[in-house]
């Protein structure tokens, strides 16, 4: 008679697919999610590896992980989603979005892996028919970015990560901006530069992003504050160019009725906008931008690493990978990554002139 294995000894993974009726090899594709398995088959054989309390050999991974970066010409593919609507190349066109991508393909190499951009929203290629391509090809990593509001994928067989919450359902774990810190910091500079009047411009889709948290902020703030001191915030449209007209003509009406001395935003029309209600930058008001990355470096304001952003992702996705983690998590986890302030032409530090 056969020795049952003691509960202190581990079932190997020969164990699991002995326990399952199939061969090693087919266990070993189950438990990675390879294709060529069937999803009831894969069930079975993680049930069973659940119940046999198997536990992969974390050092292989490291091994086959170490593998993969001295093997250029192996390195494994990611999946970089572009889901702007009507732009193929948004990522590389839009100085503002082009420094995520860069950061992420420079540590998808970094750790042996390459970064396919992929146009989601390319004419006739329905979500669920590139799911199926890309787990056909033996991807198992994706970043979901910007633009995504609805994407029905098959999550099951992937590893995702959401970049900036761009998906808000269902819910990924993701890399974001902490703009709460970011305003925050902004402020504390202006005031330190000698303003005293601090309006907050910002879009609603930020305000809706950050789950109203600077508008939190900017209260907390006006109520410690002198009552002449205070600016009420403007919160305005964004998206399309109805929007953008819209928006332009709510700042400039804020502008001329509030008065304020300096106004902290995300938006690279903020000058323009000034201009037309009758400002100078700097000298009748400090513009300062709380995600000054490139597109509008010379401002003064917070440069938010776009680039470790972008990275970040790629390294929570290959960790995923790793730990085969894959679909939908019963709780998403959010890293927030803070930024460094930069001074810039459109603010004057008016305590040390």
């Amino acid at each position: 008679m056969k020795k049952a294995k003691s509960k202190s000894s581990k079932a190997s993974l020969a164990d699991v697919a002995k326990a399952a009726g199939i061969s090693t090899v087919a266990a070993s594709y189950a438990m990675r999610n390879k294709p060529g398995i069937s999803d009831a088959t894969r069930a079975k054989v993680l049930r069973i590896a659940q119940e046999m309390d198997y536990v992969p050999d974390a050092r292989i991974d490291a091994w086959m992980a170490r593998m993969r970066e001295s093997k250029n010409k192996d390195l494994l593919p990611l999946v970089w989603f572009n889901h702007h609507r009507t732009d193929r190349d948004a990522w590389k066109r839009y100085k503002f979005l082009s420094p995520y991508l860069e950061g992420a393909r420079e540590r998808s190499h970094l750790l042996g892996y390459r970064l396919e951009e992929v146009w989601a929203c390319e004419p006739g290629l329905t979500p669920a028919r590139l799911s199926k391509i890309l787990y056909n090809r033996g991807i198992e990593g994706v970043v979901v970015t910007h633009f995504s509001e609805k994407f029905q994928f098959d999550w099951a067989h992937f590893a995702a990560v959401s970049l900036e919450g761009s998906l808000p359902a269902p819910s990924l774990p993701g890399i974001f901006t902490d703009h709460l810190f970011n305003f925050q910091l902004s402020l504390k500079k202006v005031r330190e530069a000698g303003y005293l009047r601090i309006g907050a411009c910002i879009a609603n889709d930020l305000d809706i992003k950050t789950d109203q948290s600077i508008r939190a902020a900017i209260t907390h703030y006006n109520s410690s504050i002198p009552r002449s001191e205070r600016v009420e915030p403007v919160f305005y449209p964004w998206g399309g160019e109805k929007n953008e007209t819209e928006a332009r003509a709510s700042v400039i009406a804020w502008l001329k009725k509030s008065k304020p001395d300096a106004i902290i935003g995300l938006n690279s029309h903020l000058i323009e906008w000034a201009a037309e209600a009758g400002y100078r930058v700097p000298e009748d008001l400090a513009v300062v931008h709380i995600a000054n990355d490139d597109d509008v470096s010379d401002w003064a304001g917070v440069c938010s690493n776009r680039r470790e952003i972008g990275a970040a992702a790629i390294s929570m996705l290959i960790s995923r990978i790793h730990n085969r983690q894959f679909g939908i998590p019963s709780i998403a986890s959010r890293t927030l990554i803070r930024g460094s302030w930069c001074p810039g032409f459109t603010m004057i530090d008016r305590q040390g002139a």
